[in-house]
């Protein structure tokens, strides 16, 4: 049996190597298909089997809060149920609870803000990933009253404090407080994602009694042998007694408990699910590609092939010969299109923003996992593209056809009409198929397109933005908080700048009405400093902006979206009207002015929006809006110099302009739409080749007959018209095919990718009648040349 594979590997070898063309076309269409499978198994394997590096993925989990009527709900944790789940929840072998902290960082070059996390020292066990110097955080660590100490990143430690191992034990400060660097971790911990630093959490006297302000996350690890159902059998029962033990803040209120794995970004995954079953498209393309080279080498093999089989070589001997063939080519195309995908990663283009938020798209690389896949996908594609030969090599064999061929000449041993049917159908199926690519690739760039140029409501252009937060406890003060940006607004006043903070809104509740109920939109709540309006261009509609004059000393002001304003007051103006935006706040606020919309990217709908003012509603963490007509560098540097000059120890971070934050939130889809296109030519190129492949196999085996007919006096436009005829009927019949297919498939990408695929009909017609030129050139070529043929040159081919 070795003896027989080898033989065959040798015949195969030298097989390949007497006809380098064909077999440098069929790796080559092959390590495209196999390529950009390769490149989205990268990605699967990264952000959606292996998004987190730690061991025993499975044995993490995350607990919520949320409405017992409402389990979709998840919401943070209340830092008394926390300790009450880690005292009485037995499944866990270790618990952990964390918040997000950003902070001021100084002492260490110019003051920046860092992305840190507040975390109580069982985190690092529930990860169960060890320090690459120097230790973890410790119970110690988190006692009232001790010093403060920090563990660090190691992208922090080398950027940073340049790798050096003497960073252990030096001092920094977060927020004009010291902390003492105890421990550096690996370059794969990196969670939550992007944190550079990990300080203790230290519960207050009051947190450890408080239930009703949910404020952190959980993470817990399972004792080894414990099964999920188990561990949420107990938080249950826990959530009901916590229930009636504190019906107060617990009443209606459960625990819901998920494996980390789940946590990974659902938008994400289907994007990345989308885009692997677009490249099987290609695969398949490619495979029927290459089974018509196959068919047509088994037609030139054919009288080979009988020869072999009067000499007694089994159909099994044959098949085998064929499979081993197609095993090699495959393996071949596979090392090439795994070269191809680490290529594609190598080149991508991915905005460092995109990292903090997409969990395993930074260590997204060729793994072990990614060469299985490809190993076997090559092997499966391998067999497809035999297969076709195969079932030809059985029929004629169960036929005794391949003894005749003996007898038969070179010129009548063509195959016959199952051949030619099998071609035909094959070079069908790749139009088909390449019209689906392209249609797919249509829309998804139609839909990029539709985000860059759609109308925000707003100006775009020339905005500069950046971030500020002011550390607590020094800015504690609502006064001390305003102050400063009052004091930064009045250092900008050469520009148009403004100030703005997002906060939540339960609810719009309108003096004189019931209660807004369920189904009813809740407005995103936004306060903003007095030219705010005429910082963005955002157009005031009825009444006026908030001014520098609704400060604390006059009534509360209000403006609303034109969205909202129609929602509630269809037929009458809302100007004067009462209205208030929190359960919690009982004072009302006076309706002052309408102002344009402003459109969600991704939605592409009007957002409802209301706009209270910053004095009367300071926020620590704001964000600042500068309208330029220069340089936005040295705009920045006056920004940043101002903001020294108030308090010398602050940072301002994320400086972009508004563009940029706009092309960093749509590189997702504009990677998939980059894809999409990198498939549809693909796709496009193989369809054309299939077509090109088919027509000229036909015109070399006709090319007697065509002497024949030019003899009797058919001229070259006959035969022109004759060769191409054959083109046009595949392209007709693959786009007649393909044209309800790729119809479905738009409205199937629409409904998984959230309804915002969308491609209209000019792009879609637009979009075939290109493939069916393609088709009718790649088809127009060997029949060009076949009109060209000399009548007597023809007539003695044989």
């Amino acid at each position: 049996m070795t003896n027989h594979l080898i033989d065959d590997l040798r015949l195969a070898i030298r097989g390949f190597r007497k006809t380098p063309g064909v077999t440098a076309v069929i790796v080559l269409a092959l390590a495209l298909g196999i390529g950009v499978n390769s490149s989205c198994f990268v990605y699967i394997s990264g952000l959606l089997l292996h998004p987190f590096p730690y061991p025993q993925l499975d044995q993490i989990m995350t607990v919520w809060e949320s409405p017992a009527n409402q389990p979709g709900d998840r919401g943070a944790v209340a830092p008394a149920n926390f300790i009450d789940i880690k005292e009485r929840i037995p499944s866990f072998a270790a618990l952990s609870a964390f918040r997000p902290w950003n902070a001021n960082l100084s002492g260490i070059g110019d003051p920046e803000r860092v992305q840190a996390c507040q975390v109580t020292p069982e985190f690092f066990a529930v990860l169960g990933i060890q320090p690459a110097l120097g230790r973890t955080l410790e119970a110690e660590d988190a006692a009232p009253g001790t010093a403060g100490t920090i563990v660090i990143s190691r992208g922090f430690w080398s950027s940073r404090l340049g790798s050096s191992p003497e960073a252990i034990g030096k001092t920094v400060s977060l927020n004009g407080a010291a902390y003492t660097i105890v421990g550096v971790m690996p370059e794969e911990f990196n969670f939550p994602l992007e944190a550079e630093m990990w300080v203790p959490l230290t519960f207050t006297a009051a947190e450890l009694h408080d239930r009703a302000t949910h404020s952190v996350s959980i993470l817990g690890r399972l004792k080894p042998g414990v099964p999920v159902t188990q561990v949420r059998a107990e938080m249950a029962t826990l959530g009901r007694r916590l229930a009636s033990d504190h019906p107060a803040t617990n009443e209606n209120r459960a625990f819901q408990t998920l494996p980390l794995l789940e946590l990974v970004d659902s938008y994400s995954a289907r994007f990345l699910l989308t885009l692997q079953v677009t490249a099987g498209f290609v695969l398949l393309l490619a495979c029927a590609n290459v089974a018509n080279l196959f068919l047509v080498r088994l037609a030139d093999r054919q009288r080979e092939i009988a020869i072999r089989s009067a000499m007694g070589a089994s159909r099994g001997r044959i098949v085998t010969q064929l499979l081993v063939e197609s095993a090699v080519i495959a393996l071949i195309s596979g090392a090439i299109g795994l070269d191809f995908a680490a290529w594609i990663m190598a080149h991508r283009s991915i905005p460092p923003e995109v990292y903090k938020f997409v969990g395993g798209l930074k260590t997204a690389h060729v793994d072990s996992t990614t060469v299985l896949l490809t190993i076997g996908v090559s092997l499966i594609a391998g067999f497809l593209c035999a297969l076709p030969s195969l079932s030809l090599v059985l029929r004629e064999a169960a036929s005794v056809r391949l003894s005749e061929s003996l007898k038969e000449s070179g010129r009548s041993g063509s195959g016959g009409r199952a051949r030619s049917r099998l071609r035909t159908t094959l070079a069908v199926f790749e139009v088909t198929i390449a019209l689906i690519l392209l249609i797919g690739a249509g829309a998804m760039v139609r839909t990029f397109q539709r985000f860059l140029t759609m109308k925000t409501g707003f100006e775009a252009a020339d905005l500069l933005t950046m971030e500020i937060a002011l550390p607590q406890p020094k800015y504690a003060a609502a006064t001390l908080t305003s102050s400063f940006y009052q004091r930064l607004l009045d250092g900008l006043d050469r520009r148009d700048a403004a100030v703005t903070a997002d906060e939540a809104a339960d609810a719009l509740f309108i003096e004189g009405r019931p209660e807004p109920g369920p189904g009813e939109p809740v407005p995103a709540l936004r306060s903003v400093s007095g030219r705010y309006f005429e910082t963005l261009k955002l157009p005031i509609i009825a009444g006026r902006a908030i001014s520098p004059g609704d400060d604390r000393d006059h009534p509360l002001a209000v403006v609303l979206s034109e969205s909202l304003a129609q929602q509630y007051w269809p037929t009458e103006s809302p100007i004067g009207r009462q209205v208030r935006l929190s359960k919690k706040d009982p004072r009302w606020l006076t309706v002052v002015g309408v102002c344009g919309d402003t459109k969600n990217w991704f939605s592409t709908q009007p957002e409802p929006r209301a706009y209270i003012s910053f004095l009367q509603s300071p926020e620590a963490d704001a964000t600042v809006y500068i309208r330029t007509h220069g340089d936005t560098a040295q705009v920045a540097a006056a920004v940043r110099e101002e903001v020294h000059r108030i308090d010398s120890a602050q940072a301002i971070f994320d400086v972009k302009t508004m563009e940029q934050r706009i092309a960093d939130e749509t590189s997702g889809v504009r990677a998939a739409s980059n894809s999409m296109v990198m498939y549809a030519f693909i796709g496009l190129f193989l369809a054309a080749s299939g077509i090109y492949g088919v027509i000229s196999y036909s015109v070399a085996r006709r090319t007697h007959e065509i002497g024949v007919r030019m003899a009797l006096g058919a001229d070259r436009g006959t035969v022109l018209r004759m060769t191409l005829r054959d083109a046009v009927l595949i392209g007709a019949i693959g786009l007649g095919i393909g044209v309800p297919i790729a119809f479905a498939m738009i409205r199937t990408m629409s409904s998984v990718l959230y309804g915002i695929i969308q491609l209209d009909a000019l792009t879609f017609g637009a979009l075939t009648v290109i493939l069916a030129i393609c088709a009718v050139a790649a088809g127009y070529v060997p029949a060009w040349r076949a009109s060209r043929l000399d009548p007597m040159t023809a007539l003695r081919n044989e």
